[in-house]
């Protein structure tokens, strides 16, 4: 699995080769001067709602039911389309997450 492998690889750090030749020591350097201070930012209008500590999502989830379009996917039996079960699906778990909440911001 090579996906697996470069994991593994990362994991462990890289593999030291007896003839590599050493990293070259760091060197400490002074840090830049600070700029000059600015003038403070405009205060927002009363009407905007989006603040730094305000979101409207903390977590943004995409769903892709797929087989949109012409494909419908497997049928069954019964006739019953993979595409409308997949969608069907997508929608309740939209729903559920529309409706979860984390610390009162919508999920």
């Amino acid at each position: 699995d090579p996906l697996g492998d470069l994991i593994a690889q990362r994991a462990t750090g890289p593999a030291h080769t007896p003839n590599a030749p050493p990293a070259p020591p760091v060197v400490a350097t002074a840090p830049a001067p600070a700029p000059p201070p600015t003038a403070p930012p405009a205060p927002a209008r009363p009407g905007n709602r989006a603040t730094a500590t305000e979101t409207d999502r903390i977590i943004i989830v995409a769903l892709d039911p797929g087989h949109g379009g012409e494909d419908p996917g497997a049928i069954g039996p019964a006739g019953t389309r993979e595409k409308d079960v997949v969608l069907r699906v997508a929608h309740l778990l939209r729903d559920r997450i529309n409706a979860t909440t984390v610390g009162g911001n919508p999920m």
